[in-house]
């Protein structure tokens, strides 16, 4: 029965790998390369890419109102998934602004809390 169940796993990938030269290594990182871009379709990769963009996008405008430096960080976080199941964009805004009561006075404060939240709206529409 141990013959069995030997068998029927036998033709999974071992979690450990030897690679003892440089034509091991290279068909490794070829058959590695294969798995992780076969796992999404182009469709589904082209949403991913989308996405990550309005999030990297969303993280650079933060810094510029929070005045941060690239490498500090700053008091506010939007779940993107959150915003995106909101009914309607009445919510998704009230819920932004919300977000937004940290960061620091500025002249121009309120007007720049506007141009965020109506850009946040316009890229969540196109996710």
């Amino acid at each position: 029965m141990a013959t069995e169940t030997v068998n029927r796993h036998s033709d999974r990938r071992p979690s450990a790998v030897a690679i003892d030269t440089e034509d091991d290594l290279r068909e490794y990182e070829e058959d590695r390369k294969k798995i992780l871009t076969m796992k999404y379709g182009a469709h589904q990769m082209k949403l991913i890419r989308k996405r990550l963009g309005v999030e990297f996008w969303m993280d650079d405008q933060l810094k510029k109102l929070y005045n941060v430096q690239e490498t500090h960080a700053y008091d506010c976080e939007i779940d993107l998934d959150k915003l995106l199941d909101m009914e309607n964009d009445e919510a998704r805004r009230t819920f932004l602004l919300n977000a937004l009561t940290t960061v620091p006075d500025d002249e121009d404060l309120e007007r720049k809390k506007e141009d965020f939240v109506n850009q946040v709206l316009e890229k969540a529409a196109t996710l």
